[in-house]
């Protein structure tokens, strides 16, 4: 299976109450800036050795945008609405998931495997410190192994989290949990609990646990999940460095158990 992703950016024009393609302008404090991406996947590609042209997509979202209803800023009508319109405009291609990025903590996804169930992801920054020794090798092999990392002082990170949860959205409030609940939540179990800490040395959980960042997604897991009410947590991704990530999907997924580095 192989898919390609399209970002089209948009804005609510508050005139009209409708969206509009194109940016909605650095000066403009009454237009909502927002990026809708389209992930469509085929079995197979077509004579062009594409899944689809990317340029089709906007011009049939655009091609859309001029009969959409009115009312387009509930963020579940809209991902409603743009599935209906666009899931079957292309051959041998389907759409698979559609990711709107409201602001840069924010995305909400709807995917083809789960049609009754909306994914959000939501995103922090926190710093901390660590050491990466192990106290059963020499300075040697610690030294091969982690290399500067395994300073006696330690190094600190920069660390960006996102903490995706799923569930089916609430018939009267139209949210799968309210924002201010996943942030209260996650502040509360990861934010506070971790954020400019030495993590070796002020962290029960990193004591005798190494502090890498598999380590860590793991951890903030176990920390999170079963605490968002009617939702489930999907995936913790932890962000070391612009280039390094870890992702954990918990202990039942089985082709992640641990986390996958991508560098």
């Amino acid at each position: 299976m192989i898919r390609i992703t399209r970002g089209i950016s948009l804005y609510v024009n508050p005139m009209e109450d409708k969206l509009l393609m194109g940016s909605a302008g650095v000066l403009s404090l009454d237009r909502v800036p927002l990026v809708l991406w389209f992930t469509y996947e085929s079995s197979r590609l077509d004579e062009s050795g594409m899944v689809v042209n990317v340029t089709e997509i906007n011009n049939a979202l655009r091609s859309e945008l001029g009969r959409q209803p009115g009312g387009m800023r509930d963020a579940k009508a809209l991902l409603d609405w743009v599935w209906e319109v666009m899931r079957d405009k292309f051959k041998h291609c389907r759409l698979r998931r559609l990711t709107l990025d409201i602001h840069d903590s924010l995305s909400i996804i709807r995917d083809s495997e789960e049609l009754e169930m909306i994914q959000i992801t939501t995103k922090y920054e926190l710093a901390a410190s660590h050491r990466l020794w192990n106290r059963k090798w020499d300075e040697q092999r610690n030294r091969q192994m982690f290399g500067k990392c395994s300073n006696p002082a330690g190094h600190g990170h920069n660390y960006l989290l996102e903490v995706t949860i799923s569930g089916k959205p609430d018939a009267e409030t139209g949210q799968v949990v309210s924002p201010e609940d996943i942030d209260r939540i996650v502040r509360e179990q990861v934010i506070e609990r971790f954020d400019h800490k030495n993590l070796n040395e002020d962290t029960h959980e990193f004591a005798e646990r190494m502090p890498t960042v598999e380590n860590m997604a793991q951890v903030f897991w176990e920390r999170l999940a079963g605490r968002f009410s009617n939702a489930q947590l999907v995936r913790v991704r932890l962000w070391e460095t612009s280039k390094t990530y870890a992702e954990y999907y918990g202990p039942e997924y089985s082709s992640l158990q641990k986390g996958e580095i991508v560098i």
